[in-house]
C-alpha cells in the first residue's frame, strides 16, 4: 500500500514482476505509467486520487490476471484503457469520480460479478451491460443514470440492484 502526501515515486515501482497487490491512496503520483504492464502477476489494483486529471495507461487494460480494480477520487476523469483482455475481472469499483462514461468494453468481462459505481457522473450504462451473466451486485448510487437497458434483464444471476433515485420508474427500461 502506498499512502503518503509527499511521497514522490520512481517508475522502476511499477517494474516489479511479482507484485500481486498495488493500493495507491493520496499520492502526489499523476498516472499510472505504461511500466504497470511489468507487474505481470497484479491482482488487484486499488487507486485513489485526487491530482487535478490522474492519468492511467491503456496498457491497465492488458493486466491479465487482474480480477479487482478500484478507481476513486475525482481526480480520475476517464477510463482510457479497454476491458477486452481483462477476462478475469470479478470486482469494478468506480467511486467519487469524474468518470461520465463506462466503455463498452466492460460488457466482455464475463466472470464479472460485482459492478458499483457511486458519486461519480457517469450517465448511462454500457448498451451490452446483459452480458455480464456472473453480475449478481449492480450499485448505481449517486449517479446521473436516468435509464437501465432493456438488456438488464438478461442479468439472471443479478441478486443486488440499487437504483439511483433520479430513474423515473415508469421509464425503467429503455
Amino acid at each position: 500500500i502506498i499512502s503518503n502526501e509527499n511521497l514522490q515515486i520512481d517508475e522502476e515501482v511499477f517494474c516489479l514482476p511479482n507484485l500481486k497487490k498495488l493500493e495507491i491512496e493520496n499520492t502526489p503520483i499523476k498516472k499510472i505509467p505504461d511500466a504497470i504492464l511489468n507487474c505481470e502477476r497484479l491482482y488487484h489494483l486499488s487507486v485513489y486520487s485526487c491530482v487535478k486529471n490522474f492519468e492511467i495507461s491503456p496498457e491497465v487494460g492488458n493486466l491479465s490476471k487482474l480480477d479487482y480494480l478500484e478507481l476513486s477520487g475525482k481526480g480520475i476523469k476517464n477510463i482510457n484503457f479497454e476491458f477486452t483482455n481483462l477476462k478475469n475481472l470479478k470486482d469494478l469499483i468506480i467511486s467519487n469520480t469524474s468518470i461520465t462514461e463506462i466503455p463498452d468494453s466492460i460488457c466482455e468481462c464475463f466472470k464479472l460479478n460485482s459492478l458499483i459505481i457511486n458519486d461519480s457522473p457517469v450517465k448511462e450504462l454500457p448498451v451490452n451491460i446483459g452480458n455480464l451473466k456472473a453480475l449478481y451486485k449492480l450499485d448505481l448510487e449517486y449517479t446521473n443514470i436516468s435509464k437501465l437497458r432493456r438488456s438488464i434483464s438478461n442479468l439472471k444471476k443479478l441478486e443486488y440492484l440499487y437504483i439511483p433515485e433520479t430513474v423515473n420508474v415508469p421509464l425503467i427500461f429503455e
